[in-house]
């Protein structure tokens, strides 16, 4: 294999190997072109949530009929920010010339087959601690902020029993929101109650699509129609499967407790106002864990989640409550992207985490709930809301990397002839 051949299959395993670990169209794109242009051979890419295509022509007077046109098929993968940031400390080695374009390549092959950074135990308890900070964020008292956390682990498992089934993987939406929403009720049933949405919510808030929803409309707003659009179907589409298990879950609940019920009784009782900061420290820790971020990086992770939460909440009194989130996606961008200027890391590290605090996944998820309770008028006013602060995160992320770019590697390294 000439040297050519090499530096294509290392622009191809990178465009997959970041198409894997959650990286959005438009950077997986910008990523393949800059490595190719490092290494000296012309190409064009296109990439969607299930599909690259890389075209590269052999002769540069005949750019379409030499063309050597590859397609690959992938999977949609969630961020997994450990990789993320291996991927891009190969990328730079390579781009400076330490590494060969092979070397680089199975560099990439190497990152795959790395262990997961934090143990199955740690993982379940993030699942259990993500949704109690949810409830707590969401208003709750202790009854219902630990049933949440029940509800949590109860989709950790899950999580963790569709690594290893690949038919448990297949329908692992449905079938965590059933059994999350099922022992939910009955439990609740035991006291002649019903469950809050609020607390399903939370309980299912580390499956619900709300980055993806906030991905695809960032995709679109950049122009990158294609990858944006069925992006956004995706994310539907795991809002529907999450809401046809909660309720199907919730109506057999109903039906094992309804004998056993009894007069419904107050449970639980106020948090402390305290309660509300520790798991505005706890949420992104756990965040960190789910998405698999460097330990070093935890600090910064914190940092750009707090400040972004109480950007949020400042965008309130200067832009009103419709359009806050722009204020605290600003924030949580411009922190990521001064991270990586400084550390020369990928800024999607504390990005991720970041977001999550703002993004309007279960908004989406209780404007669904509303339709099947058939109030469609409240329904479509909260899908209203889902899009609106879908956009305004999307706006203050575009703002904040107009003002602020990320330090990409082609900023320290020089060009190859």
């Amino acid at each position: 294999m000439n040297e050519r051949d090499d530096a294509i299959e290392f622009v191809v395993t990178l465009g997959r190997a970041l198409h894997v670990h959650g990286a959005p169209a438009p950077a997986v794109e910008q990523a393949m072109e800059r490595a190719a242009n490092r290494h000296g051979i012309e190409g064009q890419f296109f990439a969607t949530p299930t599909s690259i295509f890389a075209s590269f022509p052999d002769d540069p007077a005949r750019p379409y009929a030499s063309a050597r046109t590859l397609l690959v098929r992938v999977q949609p993968g969630s961020p997994n920010l450990s990789s993320r940031a291996r991927i891009e400390e190969i990328v730079r080695q390579s781009e400076q010339g330490l590494i060969s374009a092979a070397a680089a390549r199975a560099g990439l092959a190497q990152v795959e087959r790395e262990p997961a950074p934090y143990s199955r135990p740690v993982t379940l308890v993030a699942f259990g601690l993500s949704s109690a900070s949810a409830a707590v964020f969401f208003g709750g008292n202790t009854h219902e902020t630990c049933m949440a956390a029940l509800l949590g682990l109860i989709v950790g498992l899950c999580y963790l029993g569709a690594q290893y089934s690949s038919r448990l993987s297949r329908v692992l939406l449905p079938t965590a929101a059933f059994l999350g929403a099922s022992i939910a009720s009955l439990i609740e049933g035991c006291w002649g109650a019903r469950p809050e949405v609020s607390v399903i919510v939370a309980g299912l808030i580390t499956l619900l699509p709300g980055l993806t929803l906030t991905t695809s409309i960032s995709e679109v707003a950049v122009g990158h129609l294609a990858s944006g659009t069925a992006r956004l179907m995706g994310g539907i589409m795991t809002l529907l499967a999450l809401l046809f298990g909660a309720a199907i879950g919730g109506r057999v609940g109903t039906l094992f407790s309804e004998e056993a019920a009894q007069p419904q009784l107050p449970l639980g009782f106020d948090l402390p106002p305290f309660s509300l900061y520790c798991a505005l420290l706890i949420a992104p820790v756990c965040f960190g864990v789910l998405f698999q971020a460097p330990r070093r990086d935890m600090a910064w992770v914190m940092l750009a989640s707090v400040l972004g939460y109480f950007g949020s909440l400042l965008g309130r009194d200067l832009i009103g409550e419709h359009f806050s989130e722009a204020l605290g996606g600003f924030v949580v961008c411009l922190v990521s992207n001064a991270y990586s200027r400084w550390s020369l890391r990928p800024p999607v590290i504390p990005l991720v985490p970041g977001l999550l605090l703002l993004v309007p996944g279960g908004i989406g998820f209780r404007s669904l709930f509303t339709m099947l309770d058939k109030d469609v008028i409240s329904g479509v006013d909260t899908a209203f809301r889902v899009a609106l602060v879908g956009i305004s995160i999307a706006a203050g992320l575009l703002v904040a990397n107009v003002i602020l770019p990320a330090r990409s590697s082609s900023e320290t390294t020089p060009r190859a002839p």
